[in-house]
Order: structure tokens, then C-alpha cells, then sequence
């Protein structure tokens, strides 16, 4: 095989990759280093997240879709938006192509990671 055809393989690879879905199920985990302390009693749900090509959703499990944005060619993302139920501001940060998102709530100061389920319960 010449050079140019591994070439063109290697990058058709990395499209197709970039261009497949993922869904994966979430949990928040509370960074207390990083909040205040009114954070540790809030209640968080399970979150449902789907990286489909650049666009990113999410929402709770028990529920439908809060978001969907896109993507930086990277993967990362920086996104505010507002929870149905509730009057405050959230933040999305992080890289959704690694799995590595962050959750801040802005009037409380509270930062919360995504970490995978804790037990087979929380799917």
C-alpha cells in the first residue's frame, strides 16, 4: 500500500469515528473543592448524554432533552442554559467527545463532574 492510501485510510478512520453516536448514562458528582457549601444537600437526577457527529444532547433520564448544542471540532463544549423547573442558570463545560463535562450551577456556586453510574439502580 502506498503512502497516500494509508494516508487517506488513517483520515476516513477518523471521520467515521467522529461521525458515529454515543449515548452513555451519567451521574453528577460534586466537586466540593470547587462549591460552596449550601451544594452537598442539593439533589441531582441521572442524566442521559448522546454525542451524535458534533451535536451534543442531554437530559435526565426520566425525562426528555435539555440541550443540544454543538460541538467544537475538538469536542469541546461551553454552554449555558435554564432548567425547566427551576430559575437558575446552568453551565456545560468540558469535552463531550471525552466524556469529561462539568455542570455548574451559577447562583449557588456548585460544580459537579459527570462520572459514570454508580451501581446498575442508577440506569
Amino acid at each position: 500500500m502506498t503512502r497516500s492510501w494509508i494516508l487517506a485510510l488513517i483520515v476516513f478512520a477518523g471521520v467515521a469515528a467522529r461521525a458515529s453516536a454515543e449515548t452513555w448514562l451519567s451521574d453528577l458528582e460534586l466537586m466540593a473543592d470547587r462549591s460552596t457549601g449550601i451544594c452537598a444537600g442539593i439533589p441531582t437526577e441521572h442524566w442521559k448524554l448522546d454525542l451524535s457527529g458534533s451535536t451534543l444532547s442531554g437530559g435526565y433520564t426520566t425525562g426528555g432533552t435539555l440541550f443540544t448544542t454543538e460541538t467544537a471540532p475538538d469536542g469541546s463544549v461551553d454552554l449555558t442554559f435554564k432548567l425547566p423547573a427551576v430559575s437558575t442558570l446552568e453551565k456545560l463545560s468540558g469535552n463531550a467527545a471525552s466524556r469529561q463535562l462539568f455542570l455548574s450551577n451559577t447562583l449557588y456556586a456548585c460544580v459537579w463532574k459527570f462520572v459514570p453510574p454508580k451501581s446498575a439502580s442508577s440506569q
